[in-house]
């Protein structure tokens, strides 16, 4: 599904109010538990706003799917690192 270019726009502002928020929490927090907690915090409203885009999706559906979506979100950004240092591995290989 494809979002509209106003719905884009909306959901730009969402982000970015919740990011300036977790800025503001990071400049006074020192411990790393607590900046790892803040960040976690983070990307499920991020992801929250995401997922209740769908009509179909309650607050229920989400802190129950919230889990499964944090570990695929932590799976990806695995994959997607592995694959571009693969990518560059592979051409820098062919080269020698």
């Amino acid at each position: 599904m494809s979002l509209r270019e106003d719905d884009v726009e909306a959901f730009v502002r969402v982000y970015r109010r919740i990011l300036e928020e977790q800025a503001i929490k990071q400049k006074i927090i020192t411990d790393t538990d607590d900046l790892r907690a803040v960040q976690i915090f983070t990307q499920k409203e991020l992801m929250r706003a995401s997922f209740l885009s769908n009509h179909l999706a309650t607050e229920e559906d989400f802190e129950r799917l919230w889990p499964r979506l944090f570990d695929e979100m932590l799976c990806l950004q695995a994959h997607d690192v592995h694959r571009q240092v693969m990518d560059v591995l592979i051409a820098q290989l062919d080269q020698e």
